[in-house]
Order: structure tokens, then C-alpha cells, then sequence
């Protein structure tokens, strides 16, 4: 997320001092006292220069006071600002992820495999649920098709490419096809349609729908109809660690567990989010609180990343948490991550 604060002038006892409130609410949950932070920090200052640098800040929409005497919580606001402008990155177990990756992971895994240990991992690893997307796989390359019967009415198309993924898709059998003729029309239509990505399959096979050399019009269509869909549509979403939210505090709020488990069914939510990532220029996008503008999500955070595998393929990894997460920590994992996913998908053509 860009930067939106060039218009708020912090002194550098302000930005320290926010920061320290933002570090302890992070790490608690609870309001922050001018008191409790001049035993805390380290600020050679007194508990009412404390209190007025706070109010300051609460004046300038940075910081809340939830309660009357109560001490002060960051808002949306002042989260923003502490992402952008004031956190030191953890990277610490950045390493400890690769490693992670790099045990559960091979050359022989296909893009799904990897998407989902992926998401696997990053759920393990920051302890709320982890994210991984793949879009835009339609430059992925056929290397092999296979008809498979079903019964006398149905053949199953298995449609191997060239990262490994299988895709299929059921199809009308034509009559009087016979087991012998369906592997004859598998070897054809491989030779056909190798090396293609669906937007070159679709074009073969408008061809061959043409000139009906093949003698399988309405199987063909329905192949060609299948391509187009998955070409204009595919987009797959990995979800790891919901359940680990369960046990947050900040959602035990009815309208938001309620909110966040439909958003993990439905999906079509975070795709929308996640195509914003993918659009942007930016490697990495933190949404805190309401900026994702998901519904009666307010207290859900996103720490998303883009990576970069072999042709156009594209997608996005991620972290979905409490709006109090461990930012400094969090957001350097996710990038590390997508990074070594980059690496590893791009290696692969």
C-alpha cells in the first residue's frame, strides 16, 4: 500500500512514541498508558510529556482512547502509519521458511502441489491462515491429453501440461466410439494440441471443428467451449489455517467469524482483493482493518505478495489475520516467501 501520510509532520518524540504504543497494543491487545510506557521504554521522558505527546497523536487521529482514563490504542490510522513509515522488519525466521520449503518441496511437484505447501507453511509459520493464489495459467503448455471412458455416455479428459498440472474436464462420448478408437483420438488430439496454451488449443480446435477431420464434431466443440471458459476464468485459491482463528480474541465477534468463514467459502471476495494485488506495482500490500472494505471484517488484516512463475503465470501468497498481528514479522515472511515460489515456479520452464 502506498504511503498516504505525506501530509502528517511527526516530530521524532511523536514517531517514537507512536511506534512504542503500536509495539506493546501489537503485542497485548490492551490499551497503552503514559505510565505503563515510561516503565516500558526507554524514552528519558516523564509520564506527562508521555501523556501529552499521546494526545497529540490522538488529536491527529493516530491514536484511540477506547475508554476514559483507559490508555490508548492505535487506529486504522496510526497502524497505517507505522507499516509504512516506522517499522523495522523481523526477518528472523525468513530462513526457517525457505528451509521449510525447501524440505517439503521437489522438482516433481506440480504448481498446485507447491501453491498449497506454500500456504501450508505460511499458516504454520505466523500461526494465522496462509494464502495462495495462481491466475492466469492459460500460457501453461499442453504436453499430453488422455480420454478416458467413463461409461457409454461420458469420457473424462485429462489434460497434463507442462508444469505438471492436470487438468479435466467431462465431455459427451460420442456414439459408437469404441475403447480402441478413444486411445487412437487420445494420441491425435495430443499431437495436436502439444506445446499449445489454451488460447492456441481453442484455435486448433476451432480449425479441426471446421474441417471436421477428426470426425468428433461435438466432442471437439465441447473441448474447444472448456478451453475458453478455463482461459477467460481459472484461478485457484488456496486456503491453510483457518482454524487457527479460531482462537483469537478478536474473533469471537459473531459478524466477523461469520464474515470471514463465508469469505473463505465463497472466495470470490478475496479474489477480487487479490486481483487488486496482482494489478498493482507494488511487490507486496498490506490492508489493515477496513481498507480491504470486506464486510464486517474491520478487525482482519491482509499481508499479501505477489510471485512470478514460468510464461504469464501469476498469483499471490499471503497471510489473513487480526488486525493486531505481528506486521514487522509478518510482512517480511510473506514477501520472503512469494520470492522462493517465484523461484521455484520460474525454474520450471
Amino acid at each position: 500500500m502506498p504511503n498516504n501520510f505525506a501530509h502528517i509532520d511527526l516530530t521524532d518524540r511523536q514517531q517514537t512514541i507512536l511506534a512504542d504504543v503500536v509495539r506493546e497494543y501489537l503485542a497485548t491487545g490492551q490499551p497503552v498508558s503514559s505510565k505503563k510506557l515510561a516503565e516500558l521504554c526507554d524514552l528519558g521522558l516523564k509520564s506527562a510529556s508521555i501523556r501529552k505527546a499521546m494526545c497529540d497523536l490522538e488529536r491527529m487521529g493516530l491514536l484511540h482512547a477506547p475508554h476514559t482514563s483507559a490508555g490508548r490504542i492505535p487506529t486504522d490510522c496510526g497502524l497505517r502509519y507505522f507499516v509504512d513509515s516506522l517499522m523495522e522488519e523481523d526477518s528472523s525466521i525468513c530462513n526457517k521458511g525457505n528451509s521449510m520449503l525447501e524440505a517439503h518441496l521437489d522438482e516433481s511437484m506440480n504448481v498446485d502441489r507447491i501453491l498449497q505447501q506454500a500456504s501450508d507453511e505460511l499458516a504454520q509459520l505466523t500461526h494465522f491462515a496462509g494464502l495462495a493464489s495462481v491466475s492466469d495459467r492459460a500460457a501453461d503448455c499442453i504436453q499430453h491429453v488422455e480420454l478416458v471412458p467413463i461409461s457409454s455416455e461420458r469420457i473424462l479428459a485429462l489434460i497434463v501440461t507442462e508444469s505438471g498440472c492436470v487438468r479435466q474436464c467431462m465431455l459427451t462420448r460420442p456414439l459408437n466410439l469404441s475403447h480402441s478408437g478413444l486411445s487412437g483420438l487420445s494420441q491425435r488430439l495430443s499431437e495436436l494440441l502439444v506445446n499449445c496454451d489454451l488460447t492456441e488449443a481453442i484455435e486448433r480446435l476451432q480449425h479441426e471443428m471446421q474441417a471436421d477431420r477428426l470426425r468428433i464434431r461435438s466432442l471437439v466443440v465441447e473441448l474447444a467451449r472448456w478451453a475458453a471458459t478455463t482461459a477467460n476464468h481459472e484461478q485457484n485459491l488456496f486456503i491453510s489455517g483457518q482454524g487457527q482463528l479460531l482462537d483469537i480474541p478478536e474473533f469471537g465477534v459473531v459478524d466477523t467469524l461469520r464474515s470471514l468463514l463465508a469469505a473463505f467459502e465463497e472466495k470470490q471476495a478475496l479474489l477480487q482483493l487479490i486481483e487488486q494485488v496482482e494489478c498493482s506495482d507494488c511487490e507486496s500490500s498490506v490492508f489493515i482493518g477496513a481498507e480491504h472494505s470486506l464486510l464486517h471484517m474491520e478487525n482482519v488484516s491482509m499481508v499479501l505478495a505477489r510471485y512470478k512463475g514460468a510464461g504469464s503465470m501469476v498469483g499471490t501468497l499471503g497471510v489473513i489475520g487480526p488486525k493486531r498481528m505481528p506486521y514487522q514479522m509478518v510482512l517480511p515472511v510473506v514477501v520472503s516467501t512469494a520470492r522462493r515460489v517465484s523461484f521455484l515456479l520460474g525454474g520450471k520452464r
